[in-house]
């Protein structure tokens, strides 16, 4: 019973200071203390001076004062922080109206009510037992009133509700016309997928923007991400864009929003872009998400041609490329994409054409075939396989070992099926061990401005007929 009492008392203590801390933290970001408490250490990223103030104030209480007040006085205190939040909710209940904020308490505002008579109430009823606990919480309440009218915030920032991501202004014409490269970049340190990105845009005589988003949750204000952090991302984006070739125009940015996917997708139309780039780490997921909720979200809804490279095992230059021969219209684009990264390693590429029907034997072969001579027209090595199987997931996960890439484009989708690429597709981007690029093309309508010649093609002379 002792040792529960004492696991159950240290517990609810690091709950304590862990919280009262990032409170502080988080009123003197939001200017309703000094600014000091919003600071951040470099080093250890935590907000030092809060934390040293809350800890002095628990020790000074802790050797001046018996238990049983400080432990009355807390409860008071918090009590009365429970009355606030219940206010807090009914008044953020009216004024949040403009965006889903998940859950919704039934029987509004019948719980938030009982809830607020019955702190009060209990606070109030702590007065007959120890007084003295109530003169502390109405001092605290007195000085914690006097500092935040001293700190005078300047302005109030704006409620997530009225925020908006992406600043929506078109593009000048001159801009529009050139063919736009949109790399999404979750880990900075991806120089492989820089470096990919930025072979594709100047392959196709384009410019790279190279977008760095920053999630905040959103309970917290978009301020929370302090222009320091910001300044310090962007500075390693500047340094790791210089992997990517030297003639190719690269704009880096550093954007911070509570929702990673509309983010994206937001910028890709305002950027006019023809091809969007996503890395993904191959991390298996479980339920309902095939690659994970931000890159299903943004592979069902983009705007433009969407590549999603596996960059697991991508450790090398890809010396030999396999390609998976599918539906031609969208083979044929993921090609276009490998072509330049078979040129610029010197690399080979295989296509794989799996045959589970013998009635579609000879329109098989002719994808086939004219894959192969758009190979042979820009001078990239290329072979064809045959394969006859029932199981084009088995095939292909069977000929995929060894290969450095394998390349697809999205396959068949039924109108029902909850799919990215297509059910075998899907199966195959996930099951296998090897480096992946697979396409899916576009079924909106392009940006106004943007012209047929927007998808991707090789430079003139050396697009295949």
């Amino acid at each position: 019973m002792i040792l529960g009492s004492m696991l159950s008392a240290m517990a609810a203590l690091n709950a304590t200071v862990f919280s009262s801390s990032r409170i502080s933290f988080a009123m003197g970001r939001d200017r309703s203390l000094p600014r000091l408490f919003g600071l951040i250490h470099k080093t250890r990223k935590v907000p030092h001076y809060a934390i040293l103030f809350t800890s002095a104030i628990m020790l000074f209480m802790a050797l001046f004062f018996p238990l049983s007040t400080v432990v009355a006085a807390t409860s008071i205190m918090f009590l009365l922080l429970f009355s606030v939040a219940n206010v807090a909710s009914i008044r953020l209940r009216r004024r949040l109206t403009k965006i889903d904020i998940g859950f919704k308490t039934p029987f509004f505002p019948l719980f938030p009510v009982v809830g607020i008579i019955s702190t009060i109430g209990i606070a109030v009823y702590l007065w007959w037992f120890i007084p003295e606990a109530w003169y502390i919480a109405v001092i605290w309440i007195a000085l914690g009133l006097a500092v935040s009218t001293l700190a005078k915030p300047e302005e109030e920032f704006v409620s997530i509700a009225e925020s908006r991501r992406i600043p929506q202004q078109p593009l000048p014409a001159e801009q529009a016309q050139r063919y736009r490269v949109f790399l999404a970049l979750e880990d900075v340190g991806d120089l492989r997928l820089l470096n990919l990105a930025g072979i594709l845009a100047r392959y196709f005589k384009g410019e790279l923007t190279v977008n760095k988003i920053v999630e905040v949750p959103r309970a917290m204000p978009l301020e929370a991400i302090s222009r320091d952090q910001v300044r310090e991302m962007a500075e390693g984006l500047q340094k790791a864009v210089k992997v990517t070739p030297s003639t190719v125009k690269v704009r880096p940015a550093v954007s911070v929003s509570y929702d990673v996917a509309g983010a994206i997708l937001d910028q890709t139309r305002h950027e006019a872009a023809n091809l969007l780039v996503l890395g993904w780490k191959g991390t298996r997921r479980r339920g309902r998400t095939i690659l994970g909720r931000n890159l299903d979200v943004m592979v069902r809804r983009a705007s433009c041609d969407i590549v999603i490279m596996k960059t697991r095992r991508m450790e090398k230059n890809p010396e030999r490329v396999l390609l998976v021969s599918g539906k031609f219209f969208e083979t044929r684009k993921a090609l276009l994409l490998a072509l330049p990264l078979a040129k610029e390693y010197g690399a080979g590429i295989e296509i794989l054409a799996v045959i589970t029907d013998d009635r579609q034997l000879e329109l098989i072969k002719g994808n086939a075939d004219r894959l192969k001579t758009m190979c042979d027209r820009v001078h990239v090595p290329a072979k064809i396989k045959f394969v006859r199987s029932k199981s084009v997931v088995g095939s292909v996960l069977e000929h995929a070992h060894g290969v450095d890439l394998l390349v697809m484009g999205a396959g068949p989708q039924r109108t029902l099926e909850r799919t990215l690429f297509g059910a075998a597709y899907d199966r195959i981007i996930r099951s296998v061990d090897v480096p992946v690029m697979v396409l899916k093309t576009s079924k909106t309508e392009k940006p106004p401005g943007m012209s047929s010649r927007h998808s991707p093609r090789p430079p003139r002379g050396q697009e295949p007929k």
